[in-house]
């Protein structure tokens, strides 16, 4: 009995200790640390990332090959019949010669200065009155002069000419050649040059003829 009794006063005495110290010591304990639960983090499949798709591209229009065009043929140009050089009927005779005048004009020493020669026919007689025609320069003066075959016939011979060209000797540049009664010329001209020289004052230019187509000219009567 009496051990219950000393059990009982020891257990009012821990309610009234738990009583007294209980408000004391609850405020304590919201200072003790909450336990955090554990979580555990479950494996998470590996996210592959999906590969976009690239943007296609549109192909470019093909450039359509046109067919290329046929060369057109140009006309054919006609070929131009060769042009043929009318062949007249008389030319000089070799090359123009050289002498001095002198010996056919011995008065006027070297101061004159002359051409001459003679035209032949196609037989080889000479011809009397064709016109001789000199165009050209003496001493910066411009010369164009005439005469007719035969006119010298005593100094040089049948068919002969004979044209002065300066009475005062110095350079000059001349071509001669002959034509018909109409101005035509039958022949082609042909160029010499004198420096005035006493041994060179006669030029020598003989034609002859090399064609006997001469019904378009008005040419005279071969001297027999």
């Amino acid at each position: 009995m009496r051990r219950f009794l000393i059990i009982s006063i020891l257990f009012l005495l821990l309610v009234l200790a738990a009583v007294i110290l209980l408000p004391k010591v609850l405020p304590l304990m919201n200072f003790l640390p909450t336990p955090v639960p554990q979580v555990t983090l479950q494996p998470t499949a590996a996210v592959v990332p999906t590969e976009e798709p690239l943007p296609t591209l549109a192909p470019e229009p093909t450039a359509t090959l046109q067919p290329t065009p046929e060369p057109t043929p140009l006309p054919t140009e006609e070929p131009e019949p060769p042009v043929v050089q009318e062949v007249l009927p008389f030319a000089v005779q070799g090359e123009v010669q050289f002498a001095s005048g002198e010996a056919f004009h011995p008065e006027a020493s070297c101061a004159w200065m002359g051409v001459h020669g003679r035209v032949f026919g196609a037989n080889g007689l000479p011809i009397n009155g064709i016109r001789v025609r000199v165009i050209g320069n003496v001493n910066g003066n411009t010369v164009d002069l005439t005469g007719l075959t035969g006119e010298a016939e005593l100094m040089y011979g049948l068919g002969a000419y004979e044209i002065t060209l300066s009475n005062a000797a110095g350079p000059g540049i001349f071509w001669v050649s002959l034509e018909d009664d109409a101005g035509v010329a039958v022949s082609e001209p042909r160029m010499f040059t004198m420096m005035g020289n006493c041994d060179q004052s006669l030029a020598i230019a003989n034609f002859y003829q090399q064609s006997l187509a001469l019904e378009k000219y008005f040419l005279p009567m071969i001297g027999r």
